[in-house]
């Protein structure tokens, strides 16, 4: 799924010993939802572990929905100047996150069966380590774990979390009918991107609400250039993963690269990553302060310096397949952590139960 959670294995590129390409979609999810011809699993553990592991990496998960929690809800308190409360509601919120996450990946795993099938074909799903009624039963308690963790922050913070929850849920869902029933949907990247992206723009809306909710206060300029550089920032990961030459593309095989000219695509993430450190660099404005966080925040920077080397590795290397995903993960792994330490330490945080 387009724009949803960064996933520990690359997608864009055949892996060694794919299966031959054709026959009918239905006719590969069916064997792989039985388990027919599939290749023995690897690791140790009952099926929902091994799943679990290699599909979701939870500890990556775990860190990456906590810093994007906090670096957002930390720097909205920041550009307030308000305590900062970090509580049982913080951690719980942040557990909704974590398994709305996982409620995605599930799905994706499902949805992208006879892509994963030919280019992907190490993945548990495509590997038959699990079947169809295993991933209905782990989203099952997954979307119910995402709600119970959400209910909570919904009756301290604001009542509207949990609904906000229930709607990326059910967006999630409804992605997988879409695809099955709209070609435009499934084939161009685009309209994908398009259509997927608000699962990813809901966490960053739940975060706001959040943090509405817990100050009382109301929506600030302050706040569009924050939640806008959230909103666009991973952008630049999700479409940096995705870059491919045409020349080296395999056949069937989805790329940004088919729709937007390369040089243009190469240039959008460095614009997309160095848009939205500028945007959170004018919010908080570093320059203006002496307090402990302005030295640290200008650790932004490292971010669009990244997505410049990114971008020169990409068009350096036009007759081979450049892997990015490795160097967009560093960007987004910067970006959110300096940003979380920056409000650890510029915010009057009150810790409490």
């Amino acid at each position: 799924m387009s724009g949803a959670t960064p996933e520990p294995s690359e997608e864009a590129g055949p892996a060694e010993g794919a299966p031959p390409q054709g026959g009918e979609p239905g006719d590969l999810v069916e064997q792989v939802a039985t388990g027919s011809d599939a290749a023995p699993a690897r690791g140790e553990g009952a099926p929902w572990l091994i799943f679990l592991r290699e599909a979701y990496a939870p500890g990556m998960h775990l860190g990456f929905v906590a810093v994007w929690f906090l670096g957002l809800a930390g720097a909205l308190h920041l550009v307030r100047g308000v305590p900062w409360r970090l509580d049982l509601s913080v951690l719980l919120a942040i557990l909704a996150l974590f398994f709305l996450m996982y409620f995605i990946r599930i799905v994706d795993e499902v949805k992208d069966a006879d892509y994963d099938l030919q280019f992907n074909p190490d993945r548990p799903f495509a590997r038959g380590v699990v079947t169809i009624a295993d991933l209905r039963r782990y989203a099952l308690v997954t979307g119910l774990l995402t709600l119970a963790c959400g209910a909570w922050p919904s009756i301290r913070v604001s009542l509207w979390l949990l609904p906000i929850l229930a709607l990326d849920l059910f967006h999630t869902l409804l992605l997988v009918k879409l695809e099955e029933r709209s070609e435009r949907v499934r084939e161009q990247m685009l309209v994908n991107l398009v259509v997927t992206y608000p699962v990813n723009l809901l966490v960053t809306v739940f975060t706001y609400v959040y943090v509405l909710g817990a100050t009382g206060g109301q929506p600030r300029v302050e706040d569009a250039l924050l939640v806008g550089a959230f909103a666009f920032f991973f952008l630049h990961f999700e479409l940096g993963r995705k870059l491919v030459w045409p020349a080296v593309l395999e056949p069937n095989e989805k790329a940004y690269t088919l729709v937007i000219p390369p040089v243009l695509g190469a240039l959008g993430v460095v614009i997309l990553s160095a848009g939205s450190t500028a945007a959170v660099l004018i919010a908080l404005a570093p320059w203006a302060s002496e307090r402990p966080f302005a030295w640290v925040a200008w650790g932004l920077l490292a971010a669009p310096l990244l997505a410049l080397v990114m971008a020169g590795r990409f068009l350096s290397r036009r007759d081979q397949r450049v892997k990015l995903k490795g160097l967009g993960m560093l960007g987004i792994t910067l970006f959110y952590g300096i940003l979380t330490l920056t409000s650890l330490l510029g915010n009057d945080l009150r810790w409490a139960l």
